[in-house]
């Protein structure tokens, strides 16, 4: 790839473009029905549409060096020797492994000055793109497996070898730094349609004084000016995702995979099972009485479950496909 110019650039999100066509058709079908404050409620739609447009990672023209990366037309460069690290949706990439479509979103590359956030759209390309970094970062660290799993490990390799033993700890950071900008750009469209919204109804007040209709925009455009205005300040103030809080709290999480079953610590889970024991797994859990939502891993034992969040260098994808191709083989003997 030396010497490539790679011109990447997001895809036009599907979820703006369903806002922005809800938008037209409230705008056109108020006008039809002379109904003007059908057009001043799609207000909401077509900013906010906006805004997740415009809080997309922006283009980036970069020249393949020998040594880095080179952004077009300006003195910044990433140097490879600087790369701490390639991310795609959340979680660090191995030497050799393809992304495939699995990995849908834009490529983040950790440097000491920040993340370069590369948008490449295409699956092939973002995928050779991927594997060229990884290739020319230093091999990541092993992460040292807890005290508490360490006889289990040591065990399991001695009588499977290192091969069919799994280990998976946590990652180091949660990714995605570009989603950060996309909230931020959403909760300033709430700010902003607040704002139009006030507007609307001062003006409109003050064109048809005799009609007093337009008095609840004021309270609508104050409203969502107070919850715009709060979401801003609090994505501002820095609150961090729900996978970095669980990151925080379960620093020292890992999860061991063998042909004989599965041992885990998480916080003040910990323990061992057989694959007897274990009845399903999957990453599309229900949400239904739960207090908050839950992203992660969702393993079936008899008469409960537990919850893999979403902390560990393997995506919870990863991880279900892993167990499950231990779930359907044979048992092996405890």
């Amino acid at each position: 790839m030396i010497s490539r110019t790679i011109d990447a650039r997001s895809p036009f999100p599907v979820g703006a473009g369903i806002l922005l066509a809800i938008a037209a058709a409230l705008a056109a079908w108020g006008a039809v029905i002379a109904q003007p404050h059908v057009i001043i409620f799609a207000a909401l739609p077509f900013i906010v549409g906006l805004c997740w447009w415009w809080g997309m990672p922006r283009p980036q023209v970069l020249i393949v060096e020998h040594d880095g990366l080179q952004l077009f037309g300006t003195m910044k460069k990433v140097l490879f020797s600087e790369v701490a690290d390639v991310y795609v949706k959340g979680h660090p990439l191995e030497r050799g492994k393809s992304i495939g479509n699995s990995g849908r979103g834009p490529v983040e590359v950790i440097h000491p000055a920040g993340c370069l956030v590369v948008p490449i759209s295409d699956p092939t390309a973002r995928d050779e793109f991927c594997q060229f970094l990884v290739a020319k970062v230093a091999p990541r660290k092993a992460r040292p497996i807890p005290a508490s799993l360490a006889d289990y490990a040591e065990q399991q390799v001695k009588k499977f070898g290192n091969e069919k033993v799994h280990v998976t700890c946590t990652r180091e950071m949660i990714g995605e730094h570009w989603r950060k900008r996309q909230k931020f750009w959403i909760c300033l469209g709430i700010l902003f349609t607040g704002v139009a919204w006030f507007a609307a109804g001062i003006i409109a007040s003050e064109l048809t004084p005799l009609n007093d209709s337009y008095v609840v925009w004021l309270g609508l455009g104050l409203a969502a000016l107070i919850l715009g205005g709060l979401a801003f300040l609090a994505k501002s103030s820095g609150s961090i995702s729900r996978a970095a809080t669980n990151l925080k709290r379960n620093p020292n999480s890992c999860i061991i995979i063998t042909p004989q079953g599965l041992a885990m610590v998480q916080g003040k889970l910990q323990g061992s099972m057989s694959w007897r024991e274990i009845t399903g797994v999957t990453t599309k859990m229900s949400q239904f009485l739960r207090t908050s939502r839950i992203e992660g891993v969702q393993i079936r034992i008899r008469g409960g479950e537990i919850i893999a969040f979403d902390i560990y260098e393997r995506s919870p994808t990863e991880l279900e496909s892993l167990i499950r191709a231990h779930l359907e083989p044979a048992i092996v003997p405890v």
